[in-house]
């Protein structure tokens, strides 16, 4: 066989199978390779997406954590603000409205990040 597709002598039928079946060997070592990439990668993603999650998990549990952080104190500055209110001798201040008005501005917002 060595010499036989020598330039010049055309193929036979005996060439042209070899050829073909090369052809077909080739072709079905590329499809299992592909076959074998795309697993690799189907797999890859199915870990990938088990971090996100969680990853996702720990940031909502830390958003929800430093909600519940940041309403305690504010709840004891609203508290204080709405006793102080109360008191008729500091009652019309402008600086008690104004701090009055943040603090139930700061509640509505905590009141918005307990959603997340």
């Amino acid at each position: 066989m060595k010499g036989h597709l020598k330039k010049g002598k055309p193929w036979d039928d005996a060439d042209r199978e070899r050829v073909r079946r090369f052809g077909e060997k080739l072709e079905k070592y590329r499809s299992t390779e592909v076959f074998q990439k795309q697993n690799e990668a189907i797999q890859n993603l199915g870990q990938e997406h088990k971090e996100l999650i969680a990853d996702q998990k720990g940031n909502l549990d830390f958003f929800a954590f430093m909600a519940h952080e940041l309403r305690t104190p504010f709840h004891g500055v609203l508290g204080s603000l709405e006793a102080m209110k109360e008191d008729p001798t500091i009652a019309n201040n402008q600086l008690l409205n104004q701090a009055y008005m943040c603090g139930k501005v700061s509640n509505l917002f905590l009141g918005v990040k307990t959603g997340i």
